[in-house]
């Protein structure tokens, strides 16, 4: 069996869509947990009313609970999966009809996989459709070569476009107190878990991005973003007895707080986008951000024009993603 974990907020006008295409899978041996994460509108009936349809009795909607956070109820949905084989979807996306039969079909072959990774398409506000691969090329990779991979953000960090053997999750991997980057602690340990982090061309998985996205939520305050840099010191500590590891890792905290920056420069006006930026920027010393530019040259890089032009930064990435998501400002 599969099971697929939903974690839902506030998600009445797209949970519909979500769940049913879990339902509609090739695959049928599949469930589908839904935890509803404190939502005030319809998301759990709208999650009722499908589960109503389904004579198999495939959905779980969890029981009700206050909003904790994405981290805590993805922990609730993976405590309640009886799959040997776990999935994760955003209550505002989609799997292809085949996500499953195919990303099962990839774990199986020899040698066997952990982790399955695949593509995905991006909607934009607009209904434009892009294709976003995962950043590794398509083949295998061994769990350390994953977590390097990770680490350099060459392997998406997302849950969602992957599928993962139970075992290589741990009982609740998600880091509590986190609300955004939450999925980068689980990919790493998932993928230091496993033999073999096999990599799929197939876009499989279908991301909404809406009208108001440019706000992407809350702001992650600094002390939320130093608890996910810890977790992820934590999982890959194991390797950072080799130097290579230890760059990485260095460079891939460097750029946890420069896009917790780019999180304040969307969200805020400017006077607070760039106050609550620089603060960011202040936890990535001028070294620190030298060592960065030698692993992962855009973060180094852009982290230094953050601290000496944040002004210009700021309109020049507002600009960035305003492009490359199709918004408006």
């Amino acid at each position: 069996m599969v099971t697929v974990v939903i974690a839902a907020h506030q998600a009445e006008d797209a949970i519909e869509r979500c769940v049913r295409s879990v339902l509609a899978q090739t695959v049928t041996d599949v469930e589908v947990v839904v935890v509803d994460d404190g939502s005030t509108d319809r998301t759990r009936e709208r999650v009722a009313a499908v589960a109503a349809e389904d004579a198999a009795g495939r959905v779980v909607l969890a029981p009700a609970a206050p909003n904790a956070g994405p981290s805590v109820a993805r922990n609730r949905g993976l405590a309640l999966a009886r799959g040997r084989w776990i999935g994760f979807l955003d209550a505002d996306d989609e799997f292809h009809p085949e996500f499953l039969e195919r990303m099962l079909a990839a774990a199986g072959r020899e040698p066997a996989a952990g982790v399955v990774v695949c593509a995905h398409r991006i909607v934009g506000a607009e209904g434009e459709v892009r294709l976003r691969a995962p950043g590794a090329g398509a083949g295998d990779l061994s769990g350390d070569e994953a977590v390097l991979t990770a680490l350099g953000f060459s392997l998406s960090h997302y849950v969602w476009d992957k599928l993962f053997a139970r075992e290589v999750l741990g009982e609740a991997p998600f880091p509590e107190g986190v609300h955004r980057g939450e999925d980068l602690p689980v990919v790493l340990q998932a993928a230091g878990a496993s033999g073999v982090v096999r990599v799929l061309a197939d876009a499989l998985v279908t991301y909404y991005v809406g009208p108001t996205s440019l706000t992407w939520g809350r702001v992650a305050p600094v002390e939320e973003t130093h608890r996910l840099v810890r977790a992820m010191r934590a999982v890959v500590a194991p390797l950072l007895g080799s130097r290579r590891f230890r760059r990485a890792l260095g460079a891939a905290e460097s750029a946890v707080y420069l896009n917790a920056a780019h999180q304040a420069l969307a969200r805020h006006p400017r006077d607070r986008a760039l106050e609550v930026s620089r603060r960011y920027a202040e936890q990535v010393s001028w070294p620190e951000a030298a060592r960065a530019v030698r692993t992962l040259p855009h973060a180094g890089v852009a982290l230094a024009l953050l601290k000496t032009v944040p002004g210009l930064y700021r309109r020049a990435y507002r600009r960035h993603i305003l492009r490359a998501y199709e918004l408006h400002d």
